[in-house]
């Protein structure tokens, strides 16, 4: 369609690559990114790109699990992405030899099932009991998270660290959204549910960008071209002449 019809990007999507891009190409540092969700899968690429550049990454959500599993620790009933165990092993490996700082949660909020009625109860992140399942970070995590972002200059979220959209399990990852947009940083959430859980809880003006652009942000900041884009020619001169 393009090679027929004249074609720019829009001022929506000029900021998104705008802002994107200076993170992927010119981060200012300290730089922390903060991944959550719930398979490692899901965030292979990213995590793997953002190693290239990153100072820390915080790692939260159910995703988590899978690394706590992996380095020995006893995650009960909580969700594990067993066929990756490996891979975090090896991405583990890999953050130490770049000398990029992982954090994990070390306490978790855990119930036995998810709803807003359950009772709840905190235990060692490493240590949690069979039939307990962990849905939210606990407060020496956020302690922890704190002081990884102290100072950072740029930071990239995506994925809640929590189930935040039952309120009982929103804790965590409400007060990471506090603690990330009172940083004299460059704060961008990206993916749906980051950019809901930011928005929901009043903070969205607290943040550089709030990016709207769900899988495309993901793959942006996995270092993949986006066909959509390349597609439009001369995107620079588009750009220059608005």
């Amino acid at each position: 369609v393009t090679k027929f019809l004249p074609s720019a990007v829009g001022f929506l999507v000029e900021r998104e690559l705008n802002v994107l891009s200076e993170v992927i190409d010119n981060p200012e540092r300290p730089y922390v990114a903060i991944i959550g969700g719930s398979k490692v899968s899901d965030k292979i690429g990213l995590i793997s790109n953002l190693m290239k550049n990153v100072n820390t990454i915080l790692i939260g959500g159910a995703m988590a699990f899978t690394f706590i599993s992996a380095v020995g620790g006893n995650v009960g009933s909580s969700k594990v992405d067993f066929e990756n165990l490996e891979l975090a092993n090896r991405l583990l490996a890999n953050a130490k030899e770049r000398g990029v700082e992982i954090v994990l949660p070390v306490d978790t909020v855990c119930a036995e099932s998810l709803n807003d009625n359950v009772k709840t109860k905190v235990f060692n992140s490493f240590e949690i009991p069979e039939g307990m399942m962990g849905f939210d970070v606990g407060r020496k995590t956020i302690k922890a998270y704190a002081r990884a972002l102290r100072g950072a200059k740029t930071v990239v979220w995506n994925g809640p660290v929590g189930a935040f959209e039952i309120k009982k399990f929103s804790k965590g990852t409400k007060q990471l959204a506090k603690i990330v947009g009172s940083l004299n940083a460059k704060k961008i959430a990206g993916g749906g549910d980051t950019a809901n859980a930011v928005i929901s809880f009043g903070l969205k003006n607290k943040f550089t960008h709030i990016s709207t652009g769900g899988g495309a942000t993901l793959k942006l900041l996995e270092g993949k071209s986006l066909p959509g884009i390349d597609a439009i020619p001369d995107k620079e001169k588009n750009k220059k002449n608005k």
